[in-house]
């Protein structure tokens, strides 16, 4: 069996670092097992996709571990180690350079590096206002925040290489549901489990997408009734699957609205053809219909 070997640099900066395939998976297999080991890996499998990381920054696979977090089933990673990673990789030389002006919102950092084989530092600027999340820490430690921001932004742009396929809980964001709303979705938005400290980092919640509103949902059927001109064309807009998911996930005043509309649409188009009021709507109409609860 080969051994795990100390790589020629210091432990203290580099700790073990496989060198082939064969290793990685002998590391990948005892980090799994390590009862300190994030639960997220917890497997050799997804151990062995931070060894390959650590590898490639050169980087203890163990350090690069413990600031990982898996977001509904993406590996992220924190800001701290994307800029360790960075300063590790060998893309700069020296350190990232950071210099701050401004206050409030307005308060901007300038990121500086140089690139190695070049003299001329390059920079990115990052604004609060531009930049901050919901996470506790941008109100408590703003300018620690603004770094981890900004040198996650100078590596996209400069040293792209460095952080391939790598992302943070900040940039995470999720696909847009179909026709969901506040109030046409029953149940509330999903939210993450509580946060665990790391460091002095807090990953940042998933943005969760902008649903549509009933309201507006309502408004837009609404103008759709008014350009109805028979019985059949409202009955086959009461039936499409938009209607049916209202009728079933609506509550309240807008299950009642939406009732209302329907039947003066069918009122609407029985007087203009001359055969007097429609007769009211059945339940069974309308599949899927909740008894109406107290507003």
């Amino acid at each position: 069996m080969n051994a795990i070997v100390q790589a020629k640099q210091p432990i203290a900066s580099q700790g073990l670092i496989p060198h082939n395939m064969h290793e990685a998976m002998q590391l990948a297999e005892m980090m799994a097992r390590g009862k300190m080991m994030p639960d997220h890996l917890k497997n050799a499998g997804d151990a062995l996709m931070i060894v390959e990381q650590a590898m490639r920054w050169q980087m203890s696979p163990f350090a690069v571990a413990q600031h990982t977090y898996n977001i509904k089933g993406k590996l992220l990673f924190a800001g701290v180690i994307v800029h360790a990673a960075i300063e590790r990789s060998g893309a700069i030389s020296g350190l990232i350079d950071y210099k701050f002006s401004g206050e409030g919102p307005m308060r901007k950092v300038t990121v500086s590096a140089v690139r190695r084989g070049e003299t001329e530092p390059r920079t990115v600027e990052v604004t609060l206002k531009d930049a901050i999340t919901d996470n506790p820490l941008w109100k408590k430690q703003p300018d620690q925040q603004l770094c981890y921001h900004g040198a996650r932004v100078w590596g996209r742009r400069w040293t792209p290489g460095v952080l391939l396929g790598v992302y943070t809980p900040e940039e995470w964001r999720e696909q847009p549901d179909v026709f969901v709303g506040t109030t046409i979705d029953a149940e509330p938005a999903k939210t993450l489990p509580t946060a665990t400290v790391i460091g002095d980092e807090i990953p940042d919640r998933v943005m969760q997408p902008k649903r549509p509103k009933a309201r507006d949902w309502l408004n837009d059927l609404h103008k759709t009734l008014a350009a109805c001109h028979t019985e059949d064309e409202i009955h086959t807009i009461a039936k499409t699957d938009e209607v049916k998911l209202a009728m079933e996930k609506f509550t309240n005043g807008a299950l009642a609205e939406l009732k209302a509309m329907l039947a003066e649409a069918l009122d609407r188009v029985h007087t203009d053809d001359g055969s007097g009021a429609a007769e009211p709507v059945a339940d069974d109409d309308f599949p899927g219909d909740r008894p109406l609860e107290d507003a």
